[in-house]
């Protein structure tokens, strides 16, 4: 039951890391694409 819990907090933790860095590179392409823009 323990371990169980904890192999599922680290899944959430990854799920967590991995919907964070999704987030940041679509801020990224979200402001790369407002640069191109400007510059075009």
């Amino acid at each position: 039951m323990n371990q169980f819990n904890g192999q599922g907090m680290r899944k959430a933790l990854a799920v967590c890391a991995i919907v964070n860095s999704v987030a940041q590179l679509a801020k990224a392409l979200a402001e790369l694409i407002r640069t191109l823009r400007g510059y075009g």
